[in-house]
């Protein structure tokens, strides 16, 4: 799978913000990029390693336009496969 170059881009952010080792700058990155998986996760396990279980919960439970998105990727999947 090739990714876009916004994709890459995105991607170095990321890996810049996680190298800062704070994790107020993966949630700014959030802000800009709130469907961002990697940072999603990456929080959600800061979250949770601080003890704010709800918060982790929070950002674990993707909003229903995710499950969408996810569900039509699903679909594009499978249907290559065929």
């Amino acid at each position: 799978m090739a990714w876009s170059e916004q994709y890459k881009k995105l991607q170095q952010q990321y890996f810049m913000c996680v190298e800062t080792m704070d994790p107020d700058s993966i949630a700014e990155l959030l802000q800009f990029h709130p469907y961002h998986l990697d940072s999603l996760l990456q929080l959600a396990d800061v979250c949770k390693q601080s003890s704010e279980h709800e918060t982790a919960i929070g950002i674990y439970s993707p909003p229903p336009l995710l499950w969408n998105i996810i569900g039509l990727l699903n679909l594009s999947f499978i249907k290559d496969l065929v």
